[in-house]
């Protein structure tokens, strides 16, 4: 049992070992792997960095190969300028200095020239400013003066608009007195007319109310075509005349000639008081259709 015991502990122990194993395996697997990847990028920025140390190399024996030929430029450059030029230069600045000198000459005059137009300048400006400041001043005072003539002038506009309307209300009051006038000359004419015509009318009537009056007393009625053909006569108008409407008058008074006729038969017929009665009654009624006829 013993034995049985032992060996079967060592089995177990085996089987752990070897897990354990297998997982070391795995774990120096994974850093192999890692370390791999790291190797190869670093391969490849090794890779990288030699290539541009080689194209840095290269563009530096580019640039030594041009420096020396510059180099070689430069010397002979000064070798021809020291040779050659320097006689071309000399002539060259003797030239300049000509020129130089003759520039010096002609600013100075184009200098005397401006010293000369800045003096006009400021005359002018001098005579633009007083211009300037007249100018202002009288454009104040006209201003000024404008404004007043505006207030003036609409003033007088104001004062010949109130003269027409002033005008207009006059010549509507000529109009309308003219009216007035034409229209009481009418009336008056009308009133003449009528003062006549009423007077004629009052003579008759009194007339007749003398002529009754008569009659009550005799008891009879004594109007002829005879007593009342003067009144009638004198009653009628002539034709020129401004009351010649008054001819209805006559009229008038040949009908209370008739009625008269009529009532002078009656009374012969009857001393009645009944009658006579009845008589005046006749003769008022004439008189007061006479009245109505004269009116229309």
């Amino acid at each position: 049992d013993c034995c049985l015991s032992c060996h079967s502990i060592m089995d177990f122990l085996s089987v752990e070992i070897i897990d354990n194993a297998i997982e070391d395996a795995k774990t120096k697997k994974e850093t192999v792997e890692s370390k791999m990847d790291s190797v190869m990028s670093l391969m490849r920025e090794v890779e990288l960095r030699e290539k541009d140390a080689e194209k840095a190399k290269h563009e530096r024996d580019e640039c030594s190969l041009y420096m020396d030929e510059l180099i070689l430029a430069q010397q002979l450059m000064k070798e021809t300028n020291d040779k050659v030029r320097a006689r071309e230069v000399f002539t060259q600045k003797s030239k300049l200095a000509t020129k130089m000198e003759e520039l010096q000459f002609r600013v100075l005059g184009v200098l005397d020239e401006g010293d000369e137009c800045v003096a006009t300048i400021d005359k002018i400006c001098k005579s633009l400013e007083k211009r300037l400041t007249s100018a202002i001043i009288t454009k104040e005072a006209a201003d000024k003066e404008k404004l007043e003539k505006e207030v003036a002038l609409a003033y007088q506009k104001s004062q010949m608009e109130k003269l027409v309307k002033e005008s207009e209300r006059l010549e509507e009051e000529a109009k309308d007195n003219f009216w007035l006038q034409e229209f009481l000359v009418d009336r008056g004419h009308v009133i003449n007319m009528l003062q006549e015509e009423v007077a004629c009318k009052c003579q008759d009537v009194n007339l007749l109310k003398v002529e009754l009056k008569d009659c009550q007393d005799e008891n009879e009625i004594s109007v002829t075509q005879d007593y009342l053909s003067p009144i009638v006569q004198e009653a009628i108008p002539t034709e020129g005349c401004e009351c010649y409407k008054c001819s209805n008058v006559s009229k008038g008074a040949k009908e209370i000639m008739r009625t008269n006729k009529i009532c002078k038969s009656r009374i012969k017929n009857s001393k009645n008081k009944d009658m006579k009665k009845w008589i005046e009654g006749q003769i008022t009624e004439a008189v007061a259709d006479h009245e109505e006829e004269y009116v229309f």
